[in-house]
């Protein structure tokens, strides 16, 4: 029985680090929406950084981020309700992840209900997967309406990684 739970708890913690990996992926997604609108070469006045200033305290960047992207896109342009639940649920979400996952389903993994968890990780990466997905989707038309254009973030990469010390990147 010990093999077997230490098995199930293997494979949970697998599960629960591809989900966190999807959490990054989404996070990383919410940083590059606010650097890219930040320098949009159409937004016609640049966001400056006394803007960040206003932002609620938080001792988390991924807090921060989300509620500096969300005021950002509403001054840019109609940010659908569904988009805006679907950035509160990603938090609600991350935050239970990073914060409560194991410590609140622990009793359940000692009760021999792994299959359970393992389903639960599965929908949260489904749901950071479309997360991802979606606001990309919502952002793509409006960076190219503000002057993004696909060849010049090529060309700007192409540059990036020509450059002698990004050779570590590669």
């Amino acid at each position: 029985m010990i093999e077997n739970r230490d098995e199930q708890f293997k494979e949970l913690c697998a599960q629960y680090g591809a989900v966190m990996y999807l959490v990054q992926a989404f996070e990383n997604e919410v940083a590059n929406a606010n650097s890219c609108i930040t320098l949009a070469p159409g937004l016609k006045q640049p966001v400056t950084a006394g803007e960040e200033v206003e932002d609620p305290p938080s001792d988390e960047p991924f807090t921060v981020g989300l509620h500096t992207l969300v005021k950002r896109l509403s001054g840019l342009t109609f940010v659908p309700a569904t988009l805006v639940s679907m950035l509160d649920q990603a938090k609600s979400r991350r935050d239970f992840l990073t914060k409560r996952f194991f410590r609140d389903r622990a009793e359940s993994f000692y009760m021999g209900r792994s299959e359970e968890l393992l389903e639960e990780l599965e929908g949260h990466g489904k749901f950071f997967h479309g997360a991802e997905k979606s606001l990309q989707d919502f952002l793509c038309p409006l960076l190219l309406k503000l002057g993004f254009a696909q060849a010049g973030v090529q060309g700007e990469f192409d540059m990036y990684f020509a450059a002698p010390d990004s050779h570590m990147l590669h």
